[in-house]
């Protein structure tokens, strides 16, 4: 922020990022340890452990036509983390989209009008029937 304000850039960027950064709902401190152990330490979801009311979670159950998106510059789901997942499903019709942003510029920054968004317009376009 202080960057911004110093070299007299717009503040509008900065500040939808830190309201959507710190307006999310309370999340319950034994909640995020078992999200945290669950799905980034022990890797249950990719491993078939994942349970959700009662029922194992099996990603290679996932049939559907898949558009898969990744951040070449994403600190939070790295690029081979996200195009693992094309392995792990079974869609036949599946494609992994690579962008040069980072997590959230993925779908916020500037390439995202011209990069991004078009990609998913024409990509569900091909699949409506419309």
């Amino acid at each position: 922020m202080w960057e911004r304000i110093f070299e007299d850039k717009p503040m509008e960027t900065w500040l939808a990022m830190n309201k959507w950064v710190n307006d999310g709902p309370p999340f319950p401190g034994a909640a995020f340890k078992t999200w945290i152990k669950d799905f980034y330490q022990q890797d249950k979801l990719v491993k078939g452990e994942i349970e959700l009311r009662g029922r194992r979670v099996d990603l290679s159950n996932i049939e559907t036509p898949l558009l898969s998106i990744a951040g070449r510059k994403d600190h939070i789901c790295l690029l081979p983390q996200a195009e693992a997942t094309m392995d792990l499903v079974s869609s036949e019709d599946k494609e992994f989209f690579v962008l040069d942003a980072g997590h959230v510029g993925l779908m916020t920054g500037r390439g995202a009008k011209q990069g991004l968004w078009p990609k998913v317009v024409s990509w569900l376009e091909t699949r409506s029937g419309a």
